[in-house]
């Protein structure tokens, strides 16, 4: 007599079917987890330019270019006399940028640079 009971292809105790489930469910969790972290870390410059900025939609919305006119040299005020660029010390300056940045060392270069 030939047994009619026969036991699922499995590893250690999972079936193919539930291989499946398992899989699709941690394949569900995973996306949704890599969409959160893009998303969570979008603002820092370079998630915001190397991936979300290659998305076809996002190109725009993701731009954070400064405006020229924004983007003003502090080192502009001069010296009449002996040609020297000062810091513009404006409360806004001091409480939002307490000191120069490699930038403002930039501009003060190129501003000393003209002088000459």
């Amino acid at each position: 007599m030939v047994s009619r009971y026969t036991t699922p292809l499995n590893f250690h105790g999972v079936t193919v079917g539930a291989a499946t489930k398992y899989a699709q469910i941690a394949a569900t969790f995973g996306a949704s987890a890599g969409v959160f972290a893009l998303f969570f870390f979008g603002e820092v410059p370079r998630v915001r330019n190397d991936i979300l900025r290659q998305l076809p939609f996002f190109d725009q919305y993701f731009d954070r270019t400064i405006a020229p006119e924004d983007n003003e040299c502090r080192f502009a005020t001069w010296h009449a006399n002996n040609h020297v660029a000062l810091l513009n010390l404006s409360l806004r300056s001091t409480i939002h940028q307490p000191y120069p940045t490699r930038r403002d060392f930039l501009c003060l270069r190129i501003c000393s640079l003209s002088a000459i």
